[in-house]
């Protein structure tokens, strides 16, 4: 359920005591006064959006992906209730992953949803919540630290480029390449002014332009970041008080496959001395001979190896030059110039 019981309200405020009560008041009690609110429920968040275009933009995206949640006219925007799987503080003013600005308030933190107000109940514009079981609030509706501005970003102003380096804010903040494809697609589709094509996007989400994690800081191993990544990455979830892997479409058991995938993680992630490019080729990257004018292009694996505003390589027979920092598109496809015999 969304609320575990009403108070009373004067002006949007509390009129009554809320922290350490349990014995709230009932809908029959409240439904009568000319202004209360509900308490939220400790598994339940609230999503304000002021903000009237943010707030449409948002119920859009609820509607096109169907999600069990509901959602609340206000003065000057909307508020979204969801169920909480994972935010773990209010917040003010924060950004979303989306790219969205909201304030967010959760239920372990005495907070409450106006219904209420100047004998007006507030209209509810959209609910599919089982008996007030809403689905969980969406990866991308979780807050992070980014001055990304996506909203109405129209072509010419930065769209690739923008979108490629987002990548690397959401994996800061944990997100898996699967939750980062989802957050980056409804950015394109909903927020953009004129969205990218399908093959310019798919281009900016390849498995190359993200970068593996490392675990280590200098030599202390970090194992609150690399639990993380192994639970959200491998799908790990403990039932019955046994630690389960997602594998094939089900979770099975066992610490040893689990076990088997934590080697395989680090052995991916991770650096030592004596890993040189000739016993471990896999974790290096070619560089181009600074001597050489053009050489030849190779296809960046991420941000870290990306070609630069002014770089100069070679491809099918051609010269090229790159138009932009943080290039990792082939030449001829997006983002370079070709540098014709007698100039450009």
């Amino acid at each position: 359920m969304f609320f575990k019981g009403y108070i009373e309200t004067k002006d949007k405020k509390s009129a009554e005591k809320i922290k350490g009560r349990a014995d709230f008041k009932t809908f029959e009690q409240v439904q009568s006064l000319p202004e209360y609110a509900g308490v939220l429920a400790a598994e339940t968040v609230l999503i304000d959006i002021d903000d009237l275009e943010m707030s449409e933009i948002l119920l859009a995206i609820v509607k096109e992906f169907h999600l069990k949640c509901r959602v609340y006219a206000t003065s000057r925007g909307k508020h979204f209730l969801f169920k909480n799987s994972g935010i773990g503080s209010n917040k003010t003013g924060c950004r979303l992953a989306v790219g969205l600005t909201a304030d967010i308030k959760i239920g372990t933190r005495n907070s409450y949803e106006v219904l209420k107000f100047n004998g007006k109940n507030r209209t509810i514009l959209y609910d599919t919540a089982d008996n007030e079981e809403a689905g969980e609030v969406p990866r991308w509706l979780f807050p992070v630290k980014s001055k990304m501005e996506f909203l109405n970003m129209d072509a010419g102003e930065g769209r690739n480029q923008g979108l490629f380096n987002y990548i690397l804010t959401l994996q800061s903040n944990d997100f898996t390449k699967e939750e980062a494809r989802a957050c980056i697609r409804i950015i394109n589709q909903f927020l953009l002014k004129e969205p990218l094509e399908d093959g310019e996007l798919e281009t900016i989400l390849r498995d190359e332009a993200f970068q593996k994690p490392v675990f280590f800081s200098d030599k202390t191993f970090l194992f609150d970041k690399f639990a993380v990544f192994l639970r959200n990455n491998n799908h790990v979830v403990k039932i019955n008080n046994q630690l389960h892997i997602f594998r094939d479409g089900i979770y099975i058991p066992g610490a040893t496959v689990i076990e088997g995938e934590m080697i395989q993680c680090v052995q991916d992630h991770t650096s030592q001395e004596d890993w040189t490019p000739d016993t471990a080729s896999s974790l290096w990257t070619a560089a181009a001979d600074p001597s050489e004018e053009w050489p030849k292009w190779a296809q960046p694996i991420g941000a870290h190896d990306a070609y630069n505003a002014g770089d100069k390589v070679s491809h099918n027979e051609k010269h090229w030059i790159s138009n932009q920092d943080g290039n990792v598109w082939e030449p001829g496809a997006y983002g370079w110039t070709e540098v014709m015999e007698d100039g450009v």
